[in-house]
C-alpha cells in the first residue's frame, strides 16, 4: 500500500514535484555531500600513508643508528694517549669579554703539556682584547690577534696562518675544556690516516627546562649520531665548539670558507668528500654555553638549520657517492628537513585518531617510535656515561620541544627559498657554564650540575 494512502493524504501531497530551482539545490546537496566524504576518506588515508611512512623512517633511522654504534663500540681503532706533538689551540672570539677569562683558564688548566692558545679577536667592541692581552702578558702559550670583523672563518683562517702546531684544536669562546679534553682530541691522530677528531660537546648550563632540553639532544642525537657515523666515516660536522684538525688536510682543502653559516659543516663535508678520514673522541668532553630562552634558542637553531640547507646545497654534487653521499647527506636532508615538516602532520593524525577513536594502528605505531626512541636514549646515556635520571625531559621534549624545533625549520625553509642572506645572529652570553670537574671526575657529572660555580 502507498505511503498516501496509509495516511490519507493524496499523492501529490507527499511527494510533491520539485521545481526546476529545488532540484537543482537537491542535487547539489547530495553531490557536496558526496565530495566532501570523499575526500575525507582519501584525506585521512593520505596523511595516514604520510604518518606511517614518517614512523617506519624513524624506526629505520632509529635501529640503523643503533646498530652503527654497536659496530663502532666493538670496532674501535686504538690511538695512542702518548702521542703529543706540538698543538695550537684556535679561540675565535667577538665580544667575548664576559666568558674568555674563564675559557683561558680551563685551558690553562689542560694536561696536556705542549701547545698554543690563539685567541682571534675578530674586531670586537667590547673589552675582549684586553683581558687577553692580560693573559698573554702572564702566560707565553697565549696570544692574541685581531683583525677587523670578518666572520668567524675568516678568524680561524687567520689563525691557521700563525698556528705554529701541526695540528689545530679549535673551541669557542664560551667552551670550557677538561684537563684531558686537548689529550683526548690528539691522540686519535696517531693513526697517520686521521684528518679530524670531533669532540664530545655537552650543556654546563642545565639549570633550567629549556637547557635540560638541550642537554637531553646533545647527547640523544649529536654525540651518538657521531658514534654511529663513525663507523663508515661520514661524520657530517666537526663542532667548532671542540674538535681537532691535522692543519695540513685543512690547508689543502681551501681552509675555513664563508659561503655557509656553518663553517664548521662546511668544512667537514668538504675534508670527507676528499677523502679525507673523521673519528669521534667521546672522552674529549667540554662544556657548552646552551640558550637559556626561547627567543636565543630559536636564533641559534634558525643559524644552524640555515646554514645546513646552504651545506646540503653546496655539496650537492656529492648526493649518492660514498658514505657520505648515500647516508650522512640523505640522513641531514631528510631528517633535517623533510621529516621536521612531516611530523606535525603525524602529530595531528595522532590526536585525530585519539578523538574519533581510530586509534588504534596510529597508537601502536606511535609507541613503537616512542620505544625505541626511549631505548636508543638509554644506549646513549649508558655510552655517555650519564646518569639515567636525567632522562626525565625526554618525553616532555617529544610534545613540546621538537614542535618549536619544527616552527624553526619551517621558518628556515621559507627563508631559503625566499633566497635572503641572514647574518650570523650571535648569541648574548649569560656566563652561566658549570665549571669542570677535578681530573678524578667522570665527565658525566658536569652537565646536571643545577647552578654555576665560579
Amino acid at each position: 500500500m502507498a505511503p498516501s494512502h496509509l495516511l490519507n493524504v493524496p499523492q501529490d501531497k507527499v511527494m510533491r514535484e520539485l521545481s526546476w530551482g529545488e532540484g537543482i539545490l537537491a542535487f547539489n546537496d547530495g553531490f557536496w555531500m558526496d565530495a566532501a566524504l570523499w575526500i575525507h576518506d582519501w584525506a585521512w588515508r593520505v596523511v595516514s600513508v604520510l604518518f606511517l611512512a614518517t614512523i617506519l623512517l624513524s624506526v629505520a633511522r632509529i635501529s640503523l643508528l643503533g646498530f652503527l654504534v654497536l659496530r663502532s663500540r666493538f670496532h674501535t681503532p686504538g690511538s695512542d694517549p702518548g702521542f703529543r706533538p706540538f698543538v695550537s689551540v684556535l679561540i675565535p672570539a667577538y665580544n667575548e669579554d664576559r666568558v674568555i677569562s674563564r675559557t683561558l683558564d680551563a685551558l690553562l688548566r689542560s694536561d696536556y703539556s705542549d701547545y698554543e692558545v690563539l685567541v682571534i679577536d675578530d674586531g670586537s667592541q667590547d673589552s675582549t682584547r684586553e683581558v687577553v692581552e692580560r693573559y698573554s702578558a702572564h702566560s707565553p702559550r697565549v696570544r692574541c690577534l685581531s683583525k677587523p670583523n670578518g666572520g668567524k672563518f675568516s678568524a680561524l683562517n687567520l689563525a691557521l696562518e700563525q698556528a705554529r702546531g701541526d695540528y689545530v684544536v679549535t673551541i669557542d669562546a664560551d667552551t670550557l675544556v677538561f684537563p684531558n679534553t686537548v689529550t683526548a682530541l690528539i691522540a686519535p691522530f696517531s693513526d697517520p690516516s686521521v684528518d679530524a677528531v670531533c669532540g664530545n660537546v655537552k650543556v654546563g648550563n642545565a639549570r633550567n627546562l629549556l637547557t635540560r632540553f638541550q642537554s637531553v639532544e646533545y647527547i640523544t642525537t649529536q654525540n651518538f649520531d657521531r658514534r654511529a657515523f663513525e663507523a663508515i666515516n661520514c661524520i657530517s660536522v666537526v663542532p667548532g665548539a671542540t674538535g681537532a684538525w691535522k692543519k695540513s688536510a685543512v690547508l689543502r682543502i681551501g681552509g675555513y670558507c664563508g659561503e655557509t653559516l656553518t663553517e664548521d659543516a662546511d668544512l667537514t663535508l668538504t675534508l670527507v668528500e676528499d677523502g679525507g678520514k673523521v673519528v669521534y673522541a667521546p672522552e674529549a668532553v667540554s662544556s657548552t654555553e646552551a640558550p637559556e630562552t626561547l627567543r636565543d634558542l630559536y636564533k641559534q637553531r634558525f643559524r644552524w638549520s640555515f646554514g645546513i640547507y646552504q651545506s646540503l646545497w653546496k655539496h650537492r654534487r656529492s648526493f649518492f657517492t660514498g658514505s657520505l653521499g648515500w647516508i650522512a647527506l640523505p640522513n641531514m636532508l631528510i631528517f633535517q628537513l623533510f621529516w621536521p615538516l612531516l611530523s606535525p602532520i603525524g602529530d595531528l593524525v595522532f590526536l585525530y585518531a585519539l578523538v574519533t577513536g581510530n586509534a588504534q594502528a596510529i597508537v601502536v605505531g606511535y609507541a613503537t617510535f616512542l620505544l625505541l626512541d626511549v631505548a636508543a636514549s638509554v644506549v646513549a646515556f649508558s655510552l655517555d656515561k650519564e646518569p639515567y635520571r636525567a632522562m626525565w625531559p625526554i618525553l616532555i621534549q617529544r610534545f613540546y620541544y621538537r614542535q618549536f624545533m619544527y616552527i624553526v625549520t619551517f621558518r628556515t625553509v621559507l627563508a631559503a627559498l625566499a633566497g635572503r642572506r641572514h647574518a650570523w645572529n650571535k648569541l648574548n652570553r649569560r656566563n652561566s657554564v658549570n665549571s669542570p670537574p677535578p681530573k678524578s671526575q667522570l665527565p658525566g657529572q658536569l652537565v646536571y650540575v643545577d647552578s654555576p660555580t665560579s
